[in-house]
């Protein structure tokens, strides 16, 4: 209301419109809370992969963990696509490394560098999931600072700086 007065004094020509909020029970409370989509495909390559408990690879918005369990590098990355999705990407670049368009991917480089004609023993770890965008790759980018993962390639590195302030 003194909103609306102080436009109307004002003289100004604007309407002043509110609009209601969440309501708390759409945010604390779900009509399901136990239910969590699970895999339907019997021939998940990704899922038996995943380390993380209670994880599966319909989660989607994570910043992840891809381990060589041959020598036991890490790779740290974030997607808002399904872990299926990002995390199978990660797979065949390992498969096919000298595929043209896999050739500059850390895991292709990494493999065709290390482990020449060995298939791929790779593990997954949802380290968080944020919906966010922009904290979403600040997770990522503080999880790559802290752990110092050997296989992200140095330029992504540059990439992921402006989000930390060190």
């Amino acid at each position: 209301k003194v909103i609306r007065n102080f436009v109307r004094k004002s003289k100004l020509n604007i309407r002043v419109v509110f609009l209601p909020g969440r309501k708390l029970r759409s945010i604390f409370c779900s009509s399901r809370p136990y239910d969590h989509p699970k895999c339907l495909s019997t021939r998940c390559e990704i899922c038996p992969r995943i380390i993380t408990k209670g994880k599966n690879c319909l989660v989607k918005n994570i910043v992840y963990r891809v381990t060589c369990n041959i020598c036991k590098e890490t790779y740290i990355g974030e997607s808002s696509r399904s872990a299926h999705q990002r995390l199978g990407e990660h797979l065949r670049y390992a498969r096919h490394p000298t595929t043209k368009s896999n050739s500059e991917q850390a895991l292709a480089v990494h493999y065709i560098t290390h482990h020449s004609n060995a298939e791929p023993d790779l593990s997954f770890d949802i380290l968080t999931i944020q919906p966010n965008t922009s904290r979403r790759k600040i997770y990522e980018a503080m999880f790559i600072y802290q752990q110092k993962p050997m296989l992200n390639l140095r330029d992504e590195l540059k990439n992921i700086e402006r989000f930390l302030i060190v």
